[in-house]
């Protein structure tokens, strides 16, 4: 699979970030980031 960079949190460090990625072939997107709690989970 080849994905293709779609963009980041503008607000990130850029270490610790939430990106978007996208497969064309299968159109499918992934999130690439941190698990949220389970406080902001609840929301």
């Amino acid at each position: 699979m080849a994905v293709v960079f779609i963009g980041i949190d503008p607000d990130t460090d850029r270490d610790h970030c939430p990106t978007v990625w996208a497969d064309a072939g299968t159109q499918e997107i992934l999130l690439q980031g941190w698990e949220p709690d389970a406080e902001t989970r609840a929301r």
